[in-house]
């Protein structure tokens, strides 16, 4: 009997692709965390603040990306059901010429916006313009990784996020160490982003022996729109704290609120590991017709333990985690760990309801409008808990709580 359900598990596509790339996931953002960890205690509270706003805004302009990646893993999954397998070729080679033109006015106009934003952010306007060049990254690596997921190569989707994470750690870490501190950081984001992309088109190279079909995915169309816009509320709803912390907060106190934001994120990185393996399992059993509610169920329960664990970690043990891992400086911020760990749980969760909307063709216009919605409740919550730090922190939980069943009545509501 044992044994029948181990062979049931073994031979489970969800599962096996869970274990490899939360595995791998979990070696790549060991390095992150360390980076992050090391990042702290070398730079202090000021200067880890900005590089913590840095990270926000990579991850703001990861948005595309993750769009990008879901919708080209979609249409890859597609191609690979009806058998034109050489049309992946054609979608590949198309949807770069298209980021590459985005990303380059996406610059410009990003450039002119961090004039202003350098002042209300408090943060040098030098910083904010180098960051700009992620926005290239952030375009041209999901269409590799896309293609990857969507071919269920998860072995080589994970280790390429182990690649990105440990360049960067190397990278960031021995720039800081050198004495060039933000800029250091800044240069480890970038290194490992485009040499991981380089290493993708290096594992894709069956694909350009293949003879080329043209194949030309609208990723803007309103069908991809919607899931694109779907995803950039997403990230700004577990984004945004750390942001109007520094608005908020003296710098000391926000790059303080930043370690916390920071730990509390291990929680999205695990549970969107999972939804990335749900997301082409889904799409495909939808493409061919198949009730796909079974494998949200199983990535929820997946999800559900993950989130459970992390918080009863977080309020059983604040000050150890916080000691261990950034030292005495950071101490006074370990009460509201459990706060910030509510928080991302439940908007981990919303991940996964998102993921699954994708895959089921089911983001529309009222999904965007809900997403708004809970966008808006966040920053009032945060305007109006600003009073101090715990208050801050209650008021993200709550908010957070209130866009989890946002994500419930998109995914329930097959109109949506």
């Amino acid at each position: 009997m044992i044994k029948k359900k181990i062979g049931t598990y073994l031979n489970n596509e969800l599962f096996i692709g869970s274990l490899i790339i939360v595995g791998l996931t979990f070696l790549g953002n060991l390095f992150s965390y360390l980076f992050q960890f090391l990042g702290a205690r070398l730079l202090g509270p000021i200067d880890y603040g900005i590089v913590a706003i840095i990270t926000s805004l990579i991850a703001i302009f990861s948005i595309p990306s993750s769009a990008i990646q879901t919708v080209i893993a979609k249409e890859t999954t597609t191609l690979k059901v009806k058998g034109k397998t050489n049309k992946i070729k054609g979608l590949m080679y198309s949807s770069i010429k298209k980021v590459i033109l985005a990303a380059l006015i996406l610059f410009i106009i990003y450039s002119i916006l961090a004039i202003p934003f350098s002042n209300i952010l408090k943060i040098k306007y030098a910083y904010l313009f180098y960051t700009g060049f992620f926005i290239f990254a952030a375009f041209l690596y999901p269409v590799t990784t896309g293609i990857v997921q969507g071919l269920k190569k998860f072995s080589s989707l994970g280790f390429n996020f182990f690649i990105n994470c440990f360049i960067k750690f190397v990278v960031g870490i021995g720039l800081i160490v050198l004495g060039l501190r933000v800029y250091g950081a800044i240069t480890g984001f970038l290194a490992g982003m485009f040499l991981a992309f380089l290493l993708l088109l290096y594992s894709l190279r069956k694909i350009f022996k293949n003879k080329t079909e043209s194949y030309s995915l609208n990723l803007f169309s309103q069908t991809n729109l919607y899931p694109l816009i779907a995803m950039l509320l997403f990230v700004l709803l577990f984004n945004l704290d750390v942001i109007f912390a520094k608005i908020f907060f003296d710098a000391e106190l926000a790059g303080q609120y930043s370690v916390a934001s920071l730990i509390g994120k291990i929680i999205i990185f695990v549970v969107s590991s999972i939804g990335t393996v749900m997301l082409p399992v889904s799409s495909e059993k939808h493409a061919k017709g198949k009730d796909s509610k079974g494998i949200l169920n199983k990535t929820l329960m997946l999800s559900l333990i993950v989130c459970l664990g992390a918080v009863l970690v977080f309020a059983f043990f604040p000050k150890m985690i916080v000691g261990l891992l950034f030292g005495a400086k950071y101490l006074s911020i370990y009460p509201i760990l459990v706060l910030v760990g509510l928080a991302f749980s439940f908007l981990a969760l919303l991940n996964i309801y998102l993921f699954q909307a994708i895959a089921t063709n089911k983001i529309k216009i009222k999904s965007i409008i809900i997403l708004l919605a809970c966008l808006l409740i966040e920053c009032i919550a945060f305007k109006i808990s600003s009073a101090n730090i715990e208050t801050f922190a209650f008021g993200f939980m709550i908010s957070a709580i209130i866009s989890y069943f946002g994500g419930y009545i998109i995914f329930k509501n097959g109109k949506s």
